[in-house]
């Protein structure tokens, strides 16, 4: 990231360094904004069926029907 004060402008390059945008100064503190949450408050990346345990369990359910999984089957095998 670069900042052109003369110019109010900031030059952002991607980490691979493939991409370049070039923002104005505002426009670049109202994106960084956006990341940051206010106090007290929890930002939610993924839930529901899109949520890491939820495609974990998802995976152990289809693992235990293909398998064919009898009663008294212990599931903290698939869970470890």
């Amino acid at each position: 990231m670069t900042y052109l004060p003369e110019e109010s402008k900031v030059i952002y390059e991607s980490k691979d360094g493939k991409e370049e945008k070039i923002f104005d100064a505002l426009e670049w503190l109202a994106t960084m904004r956006s990341h940051v949450t206010d106090k007290g408050e929890q930002m939610i990346w993924y839930y529901g069926y899109y949520s890491n345990v939820s495609r974990f369990l998802e995976r152990v359910w289809q693992n235990l029907l293909q398998h064919k999984i009898y009663p008294g089957f212990d599931i903290s095998t698939y869970l470890s």
